[in-house]
């Protein structure tokens, strides 16, 4: 979520879910992982209030309401120092403030200096057991630069894991039919119902519809790389759809594996539409248009979806779009559709929760946990993303609807919003401080005639004051499932904590008047009651800061330069030079001997992906196939360092000094360096 209220506090909920089974859990990336083309060795340049109030308070909220076993670190710099041997993101902040007890971890091959990074509070390097690095350490003990205390404190909470671990594995019994249909649950309450023009859906079990879209049969149902699994079985929408005997003729109109238009399936699709009154267009974000990795290319759908959809609108049928997908996208291509549902990715019982849905047996109610705008242009600075290694957040705390709540930008679909089959009544808001905290409570009323959930958000405006901050931010939320005509009453409590920014090095209460707010969406206030605040302090940021975020138009004006006087410090770009290093993005080599290296990586994954693809069906070939496009796109992103120690010991430190060898057009020395043996780790006596 682009909130960190959301994040942390569903993460907070998972991570105890999984915890009371006796299974550990590591929170990352751990942080300011916010693109992927650089995140080996990119830099992302925060200013210290964004960075605490947006991208630490989400890992906040876990670690102290989750308690998770660890933390894992990300690949990049922050502020000009890799996540792997920061301490004050390592130790100074989760252990100083925080109170983390647990274990901080890399993430694959994200140890940039091991020496550095376990004097900065990393116990465990990740998949570990470099030979170069182990002698490092062993080095760095012997000549003094890492004590032997800290060093022993890394092995101690290594071992306490796995003590912890040990003692607390518990016997399981083996529900993967309950996890599943339990999957299949979680994913129709997380559905969200974007548009549904004249209460087109739900739809009647007895009409005949036609289906048009290969992802009907190829449902898109979970992400790629790290969080990639081979489901205990799998649903998809042609399966429920034959399995609830649903009338329907089918065209596939698209191809999943392309974006190109194809003529031939889209004049099928559009010449059966002329013999139907409803048209069920099944379609979204595909497998090569995002994943861990990579950063996306675009926020539109791809070309023959966008092309078959307008087509499909204009026939003048009633058009309901079912869209797949990990992210917001463009959706001027759906500007004729009388509904959109969108599932996100659903999993393995992704089919059954979309036929639910669209048939009303259960009744939509998840809401938006990003915004979507019209247009990636209006993502602030957005043009900039991954151009250069330095990702600089010159757009500050004003991410997602806290800019386009702020200053007045329109979007397609607001953070919060989502619709029903049914609809909702509020009334009788009260406000009380207490210890700790605001309590709000207020009734809600399902006025309609069928059950509905309904999610009750809680927003605060703070009093308009010098000190620069959004409009309104998300304080709390509940989710309440009703009976058509019951009412029940929600509470909502605001701990005063989270109403603190983060000012002058610490975090303060502003004093004021602020409203509370009962929201349908951000945008959208119900009901609002109002406390006065006197004592926390009168908080005003400096002019330069005020003058920068005074306006949409002055902030989108924010250059580097401006930057610096936000952050107090000169923001520098480091350029790629010869001779390259270990350090050097593989794709911006540019000699003889590093083209050849580069583009021999990635025609072998090529090579690998085309043939798995050939490969006869089975079990296993899907996840096969998606490997190898990970690997072929993120082999573009990583430098012969990250990769060596992401290889598991495939790729020696020393074969990697080899081939850096090789790209500095020093072949002969790089070969010998290939083909020489590793050395062996020599133990102090």
């Amino acid at each position: 979520s682009e909130d960190p209220l959301v994040a942390g506090l569903s993460g907070a909920a998972l991570t105890r879910g999984i915890e009371d089974r006796g299974v550990g859990t590591s929170v990352k990336h751990y942080a300011c992982n916010n693109n992927e083309e650089n995140r080996y060795f990119g830099d992302s340049i925060v200013d210290e209030r964004a960075f605490r109030e947006i991208y630490l308070k989400g890992f906040e909220h876990i670690v102290k309401k989750g308690k998770p076993a660890t933390l894992m670190c990300a690949y990049n710099k922050v502020n000009g120092e890799y996540a792997s041997e920061n301490k004050k993101l390592l130790t100074d902040i989760p252990r100083g403030e925080w109170g983390f007890e647990g274990l901080i971890m890399s993430d694959w091959g994200a140890v940039n200096d091991r020496v550095a990074g376990l004097n900065a509070g990393l116990d465990l390097e990740m998949p570990g057991d470099i030979l170069h690095n182990n002698q490092m350490i062993i080095d760095a003990v012997r000549d003094g630069r890492i004590s032997e205390e800290t060093l022993n404190t890394a092995v101690r909470r290594v071992l306490t894991m796995v003590k912890n671990g040990i003692e607390g594995a518990r016997e399981q019994k083996d529900p993967l039919a309950e996890d599943s249909i339990l999957s299949g649950d979680i994913s129709a309450e997380g559905a969200v119902l974007l548009k549904n023009e004249g209460g087109v859906l739900p739809l009647s079990k007895n009409g005949t519809y036609l289906v048009v879209g290969e992802m009907f049969e190829k449902m898109r149902y979970q992400g790629a790389g790290s969080s990639l699994l081979r489901p205990w079985k799998l649903i998809t929408p042609e399966d429920a759809f034959k399995a609830n005997h649903v009338d329907y003729n089918y065209a596939k109109g698209y191809s999943v594996s392309s974006p190109k238009v194809d003529e031939g399936h889209m004049f099928i699709a559009l010449d059966a539409a002329k013999d139907c009154d409803t048209i069920l267009f099944f379609g979204g974000l595909t497998e090569d248009a995002e994943s861990e990795g990579f950063d996306r290319e675009n926020m539109l759908l791809p070309e023959n979806q966008r092309v078959l959809l307008e087509a499909l609108c204009k026939t003048g049928k009633k058009v309901i779009f079912v869209m797949y997908g990990g992210s917001p996208v463009e959706l001027d291509c759906s500007d004729g559709c009388d509904a959109i549902l969108n599932m996100y990715l659903p999993g393995q019982e992704g089919g059954r929760s979309t036929y639910e849905l669209l048939f009303g047996e259960k009744c939509p109610s998840g809401r938006l946990c990003e915004s979507w705008p019209y247009h990636y242009s209006d993502v602030p600075f957005g043009a900039e993303l991954a151009k250069t290694t330095n990702d600089v957040y010159k757009e500050s705390i004003f991410v997602g609807y806290r800019y386009y709540t702020t200053f007045g930008v329109p979007v397609r679909y607001p953070f919060g919003y989502g619709l029903s089959y049914t609809t909702f009544s509020y009334r009788d808001m009260s406000l009380e401080r207490g210890e700790g905290g605001f309590t709000v409570k207020v009734l809600v009323k399902n006025d309609g005639g069928v059950p509905g959930s309904e999610v009750v958000e809680l927003y605060c405006e703070a009093p308009k004051s010098d000190f620069v901050k959004p409009l309104r931010e998300l304080r709390g939320y509940e989710k309440v499932h009703l009976a058509p005509g019951e009412e029940k009453e929600v509470t909502i409590f605001v701990p005063i904590e989270d109403m603190k920014y983060y000012a002058d090095g610490a975090w303060k209460l502003e004093n004021g008047t602020y409203k509370f707010q009962i929201c349908k969406d951000v945008n959208t206030v119900i009901l609002e009651e109002s406390a006065e605040i006197s004592d926390g302090e009168s908080l005003a940021s400096p002019e330069n800061v005020r003058n920068l975020y005074a306006s949409r138009e002055s902030l989108l004006a924010i250059t580097d330069g401006d930057y610096e006087g936000v952050i107090g410090r000169p923001i520098t770009l480091k350029k790629t030079a010869r001779p390259y290093d270990l350090n050097t993005p593989m794709r911006e080599y540019e000699s003889f001997g590093g083209k050849l290296l580069f583009g021999g990586l990635t025609f072998a994954f090529k090579c690998i992906l085309k043939v798995t693809s050939l490969a006869k069906d089975g079990p296993d070939k899907e996840t096969k196939i998606k490997n190898a496009y990970f690997g072929m796109k993120t082999i573009q992103a990583m430098s012969l360092r990250s990769l060596s120690y992401a290889s598991e010991g495939l790729l020696s430190h020393r074969m990697a000094e080899g081939l850096l060898d090789v790209a500095n057009n020093k072949p002969l020395r790089g070969i010998w360096k290939l083909i020489s043996k590793e050395k062996t780790v020599k133990l102090p006596e």
